[in-house]
């Protein structure tokens, strides 16, 4: 890893625990986890020192939890979805209907299917299957 990027990360540190994250405007906030979460990203897997793996982790625990707190939805984010056994969405269905938005008739497809690849009660799948329906007869209407 290049040490432009080791001085991004001793930089990002410097700032995510020298300012007061609750005093950031939404804009801001959601800029810099989009920023956070993206040299997350970048250093997976990379020569970096595990102390600089831990403070990313540590900022973007830091800079997302604020933007829960908040609750703001930041576009390009992974999102959490929690849907019961009955197939209720109990956390997350807003956020993957404008995740399925963006994406064509091919990759959501893709994203769907890896969706159902894994364990799910036929009230969950059915769910998942019924959104994925919504959106296309959505971009028919």
């Amino acid at each position: 890893m290049n040490d432009e990027i080791r001085n991004v990360i001793w930089q990002l540190s410097r700032y995510v625990t020298s300012c007061r994250l609750a005093n950031l405007s939404d804009e801001k906030l959601s800029d810099l986890l989009k920023k956070v979460f993206a040299l997350r990203l970048a250093t997976m897997g990379s020569d970096l020192h595990e102390i600089e793996h831990q403070i990313i982790e540590q900022c973007f625990t830091a800079v997302s939890a604020e933007a829960r707190r908040r609750g703001l939805s930041v576009p390009g984010l992974p999102v959490e979805v929690v849907i019961d056994a009955d197939g209720t969405f109990r956390k997350g269905e807003k956020e993957l209907r404008r995740a399925l938005r963006t994406l064509n008739f091919e990759e959501m497809m893709k994203f769907i299917d890896s969706l159902l690849a894994e364990p799910l009660s036929e009230a969950q799948r059915l769910t998942i299957i019924n959104l994925a329906r919504d959106r296309v007869y959505e971009n028919a209407n």
